[in-house]
């Protein structure tokens, strides 16, 4: 065991300076899994930050049009993580089915809301659960860390077998990191009433603190989310910023680009350099799977020399994930091979 704490989220530069005694200037952050080329953000203008932020509609018409669907089946909201916090509260507590390794804001949310958790690691346990207890169910698609795909097909199976054998049933599919894939989205394939689909303008577009995503679901639902928020819940210049971002199509090319090519690097690096393990990835980060003491070592001559990557533990296993290192890639492959030489 280590003589400290680990971060509960990824990219805890302050608590990765003062374990380790580096600067947080120095460290390559690569624990995170948000991309690290992020949309060239343009001067605001002044009235932005002046005017209140009335002006919802022309965001969710660029959303509308970037993730293909209606946009009165769109709600702002700031940060896919307001929604995970939200929406628990807003079902009658029941038994929910949630991944074992995911997210843990999912659990740690429902189990708030005083929901009842039931833990499942592969499909059909998730679906005997919907078939049983489980009145509600959560899917992080891919999941984080374990890289784990749920294809539409297979979704389309869920939300029929929760309609079949639940009474009043809600699904929640978390796809913050669906946007290196986005013609897998099941956003265009929902039918379940009460299914709620999270998405986040912060990883792929590499804007993780302006705090700006989505909830889509059937339109009465997004009425009743805006009742419930209230006025102004995402500030003017988060607004602004989003609008234009996802209606940059020739750097959202680019930046599918630069994703798949760096991706595949780096998973042939560590899958040829760890034989050992188990491997999964979804292009904006690459998971290792084994002995949680094994990983521990590695996460910590990494962090010795700068990196700091994430460990997500349940003993006696871990994921030791890591995110790409943008153009600091010589460094990283440097410094990796050294680690790996010397463990």
């Amino acid at each position: 065991m280590p003589g400290y704490k680990l971060p509960t989220h990824g990219g805890n530069l302050a608590w990765a300076s003062a374990q380790f005694g580096i600067d947080e200037r120095e460290w390559l952050d690569m624990s995170t899994g948000i991309s690290p080329w992020s949309w060239p953000v343009p001067n605001v203008p002044e009235w932005v930050y002046r005017n209140l932020p009335y002006q919802t509609q022309p965001l969710l018409r660029a959303a509308a049009d970037y993730y293909g669907c209606d946009e009165q089946q769109l709600a702002i909201v700031p940060g896919s993580q307001y929604a995970i916090a939200q929406l628990p509260q807003r079902l009658p507590a029941g038994c929910v089915a949630l991944p074992q390794w995911g997210y843990s804001e999912h659990a740690q949310c429902w189990q708030s809301a005083g929901h009842q958790p039931r833990f499942y690691q592969s499909f059909t346990e998730l679906l005997n659960l919907c078939q049983g207890p489980c009145r509600y169910a959560v899917v992080i698609n891919p999941n984080n860390p374990t890289g784990q795909f749920y294809s539409v097909e297979a979704l389309t199976e869920l939300e029929r077998t929760l309609q079949t054998h639940q009474k009043a049933p809600a699904l929640v599919i978390d796809e913050a990191f669906m946007d290196v894939c986005p013609e897998q989205s099941f956003i265009a394939h929902s039918t379940l009433q009460h299914t709620f689909i999270l998405r986040s303008v912060g990883k792929f577009f590499g804007l993780a603190g302006l705090r700006l995503g989505f909830c889509f679901s059937h339109v009465n639902n997004i009425r009743e989310l805006g009742t419930e928020c209230g006025p102004w819940l995402v500030n003017h210049p988060a607004l602004w910023l989003g609008e234009r971002a996802l209606q940059d199509s020739t750097w959202i090319a680019q930046q599918h680009s630069r994703i798949q090519y760096q991706a595949t690097k780096l998973n042939a690096l560590l899958s040829a350099s760890l034989p050992n393990y188990q491997h999964r990835h979804a292009q904006l980060f690459h998971s290792v799977f084994g002995p949680r003491d094994e990983l521990l070592r590695l996460f910590e001559a990494f962090a010795q020399h700068g990196i700091l990557t994430r460990l997500i533990e349940q003993a006696p296993f871990a994921y030791l994930r890591l995110g790409l290192p943008a153009e600091r890639w010589a460094q990283f492959e440097n410094i990796f091979l050294k680690v790996i030489k010397n463990l």
